[in-house]
């Protein structure tokens, strides 16, 4: 039985693969494009194997396909996809650079955020101190995410894939809504619905897959965690709000810090340590000190040109 099940989703695979050749081929038929959707229509694993099967051939550089599939259930042989497979790899880093001077720039500065509209229908958000750079091309759609973070609400498009880099891995989707965040070598994952799958650009070439609700990170290209957040903190910042899950006070501190406001400075090395949980407003420092000191043994002074955070008076930090 588990034999014949492989052997199906084999064929199913194997279909996807000869329409999306046929699909993509210099020389398109007369009628592709119904017959595809009839195909689709057929079976609810043709939709999600053709998913898988563009996903691929994208992670893997998006090779272009040269002979058009003759005939509706041609199967493409396995050693044929090897060897595309092969020949796409060799271009991999020419596919996921292949935009690097050209495209559509959109950024904010400190304590800033937008939301852009993009021609295919799909919208972003960009977080504070962001920076990426869009191509809508006739055969994928691509950002290249230079610095911070932003969320994604993909226009589903089976024939062109939406590839989001991050320095060291690609994000691939047909449509989804997801929140990609960066930080030099650093990179975040975070999927609300639909399914990505993360490259990793590496030697491995790993890839991984992800459902709603989960996060994955990766620091200095390594994978650093994989966990399901709270997306009610996780996605706060989506509305100008920062979720904070039993994260340091430093950790808070800094972020907060990147929306503007009065700077907020740890003065008392003793109090970095302390664990905060909460939503709060981005960019209102002197509120978020005044919060903190209600929950904290933590004391605030607020001068001219800064919030600063110390031990309250009469507190024990030290350890027994």
């Amino acid at each position: 039985m588990t034999r014949t099940m492989n052997s199906e989703t084999d064929n199913i695979r194997a279909e996807a693969a000869a329409w999306l050749a046929r699909l993509r081929s210099d020389a398109p038929q007369p009628g592709d494009q119904a017959g595809f959707q009839a195909w689709v229509a057929e079976d609810p694993r043709h939709r999600a194997a053709f998913e898988t099967i563009t996903a691929t051939w994208d992670l893997v550089g998006g090779v272009q396909f040269a002979a058009p599939m003759r005939q509706q259930r041609t199967v493409t042989s396995r050693r044929g996809v090897l060897i595309g497979g092969g020949l796409a790899a060799a271009a991999a880093f020419a596919g996921t650079l292949w935009f690097a001077d050209t495209g559509d720039v959109y950024e904010t500065g400190r304590g800033e955020q937008k939301r852009i509209v993009l021609a295919d229908g799909s919208w972003l958000i960009l977080d504070t101190e962001t920076r990426l750079r869009v191509r809508l091309g006739k055969e994928r759609r691509v950002v290249a995410l230079e610095r911070g973070r932003a969320y994604f609400d993909v226009a589903t498009d089976v024939l062109r894939p939406f590839v989001v880099n991050a320095g060291d891995h690609d994000v691939v989707v047909t449509g989804t809504a997801f929140d990609v965040q960066r930080g030099g070598a650093n990179m975040a994952v975070t999927l609300e619905r639909g399914h990505v799958s993360v490259r990793s650009a590496d030697a491995s070439g790993h890839v991984y897959s992800l459902v709603p609700g989960d996060r994955i990170a990766f620091a200095n290209a390594a994978l650093a965690l994989r966990d399901r957040p709270d997306l009610t903190l996780t996605m706060a910042w989506r509305t100008g709000r920062l979720g904070f899950d039993r994260e340091t006070l430093a950790q808070a501190v800094a972020e907060m810090n990147r929306y503007g406001g009065l700077p907020l400075v740890i003065g008392d090395p003793q109090i970095a340590n302390l664990q905060i949980s909460g939503i709060y407003t981005a960019g209102d420092s002197t509120d978020f000190a005044r919060s903190i000191a209600l929950l904290l043994p933590v004391s605030v002074d607020v001068e001219i040109s800064r919030v600063v955070l110390t031990a309250a008076p009469h507190q024990n930090f030290s350890k027994p």
